[in-house]
């Protein structure tokens, strides 16, 4: 008995371009969550354009990280465009409406 690693990694693509609705395109990251009642929260990483986006999804809202420096985002229908600094946003609830952006 023991996992197959190409079973861990079809689990976590179901969960994260599912229940998060992490979409890949060339021009930007989109990530539009839609949690079932099982699931109370998540936390991952991906990468876009060789930069990290941390993010951490519950029923509360959501946290977006972004370490290496901004990256072009659409969460929901709101669009966050690339930019220099570093930073997190902030969401209220699971809705694409910005609570906060603060530089790091």
């Amino acid at each position: 008995v023991g996992s197959h690693t190409g079973a861990a990694g079809t689990a976590w693509e179901a969960t994260v371009f599912g229940y998060a609705g992490a979409e890949l395109y060339d021009d930007f990251l989109s990530i539009d969550p839609h949690l079932s009642q099982q699931v109370e929260g998540m936390e991952f990483i991906m990468r876009y354009g060789g930069r990290r986006a941390v993010l951490s999804i519950d029923r509360n809202g959501m946290r977006v990280s972004l370490p290496d420096g901004n990256i072009p985002l659409r969460i929901g229908d709101k669009e966050f465009p690339s930019s220099d600094s570093n930073g997190h946003i902030l969401f209220d609830g699971q809705t694409p409406h910005a609570q906060t952006i603060v530089a790091a």
